[in-house]
């Protein structure tokens, strides 16, 4: 004896007793289930859409993240560089002055002798 029956009693015997099928049913019925497969398949595409729009929300937020995290790494490495470009033309404008000093320093040197040797000269 089988184990679950299901509602039959043997291999294709019928659920109810006395059910027949009525002939114009199968017209009613095959419209009934056109629209409830068109509506499972609506549901289906709307439920395929929204993930679809999920996804690609998702993948936007992360894009942004990424975006962001990159922008911050150049931004520090173009810094780098700057820093880098601006020490080496402040190490040239040190040198310039540094150069003027001495010209400045040396012209007063030179302009001090020559008023020592003038000064030696008058006392003799």
């Amino acid at each position: 004896m089988p184990l679950a029956l299901l509602g039959k009693q043997m291999k294709g015997a019928s659920r109810r007793r006395g059910a027949k099928k009525k002939k114009g049913d199968d017209g009613a019925d095959a419209a009934l289930l056109a629209k409830i497969e068109a509506a499972q398949r609506a549901d289906y595409l709307r439920r395929l859409a929204e993930a679809t729009k999920k996804q690609l929300r998702d993948k936007m937020e992360r894009e942004k993240a990424l975006t962001a995290l990159n922008r911050s790494k150049v931004e520090a490495a173009w810094l780098r560089i700057m820093r880098i470009a601006r020490v080496d033309e402040l190490k040239r404008e040190v040198e310039i002055l540094a150069q003027q000093h001495e010209r400045g320093v040396d012209r007063k040197d030179a302009m001090l002798q020559m008023l020592d040797l003038d000064l030696d000269k008058s006392d003799e």
